[in-house]
Parts: structure tokens; sequence; C-alpha cells
């Protein structure tokens, strides 16, 4: 299940940043939410991130308010971080997150 994970990672990473750590490349897959989950308040600045679990170094787990800066720039809050979601016999493979910026 890794493995497949790492292989459809793209090569570009997302640095996550948070107050008092060192920042954390990550491999991220990065999309924008279909127009179908467009609803209460979110708009088209919000994205859906998945992110290798490995590749975090931060003490803890992603979680909200953490930074994630794209390879253009851009700059994403994270709003919501799901970790049950990609997890395999306990292990966590995969973050899900959803961040805005």
């Amino acid at each position: 299940m890794l493995q497949t994970y790492r292989q459809l990672m793209p090569r570009a990473t997302v640095t996550f940043k948070r107050v008092g750590e060192a920042d954390c490349p990550a491999r991220a897959r990065v999309e924008g939410l279909p127009p179908d989950e467009l609803v209460g308040g979110l708009d088209q600045l919000v994205r859906r991130m998945i992110v290798l679990a490995e590749d975090i170094t931060f003490a803890s787990p992603l979680r909200r308010g953490d930074k994630a800066v794209m390879a253009n720039g851009d700059i994403l809050t994270v709003e919501v971080c799901d970790a049950d979601k990609r997890c395999v016999d306990g292990t966590v493979i995969a973050y899900e997150l959803t961040a805005i910026g």
C-alpha cells in the first residue's frame, strides 16, 4: 500500500511550516474540490491535499493552522487533517487535508 502511494505522489513537494519547528518538505498531491463539495461558504480557494505521512518530520502530526507553501509560492492554511482515512492496520500512510489559501 505504501509503495503505491509513493508511486502516485508527484516529485514536487509542498513545504509545511509550523511555529517553533523546522520546515518540513513533503510529497503531496494537491487538487481543487469538485463543484458538488463546494457548499456552505466554501469557495474555489479550498484545496484537498494528500500528503505522505513518512515525509512529515514534525513532533506531532499535521494539524489545523499549519501552513503549506506550494511550489508556486502560494500559502495555504490547513483547516482539516484526517489521519484515519488513509490508515492501514493502525499505521498512517497518508494524511488527507483540507486547506484554504
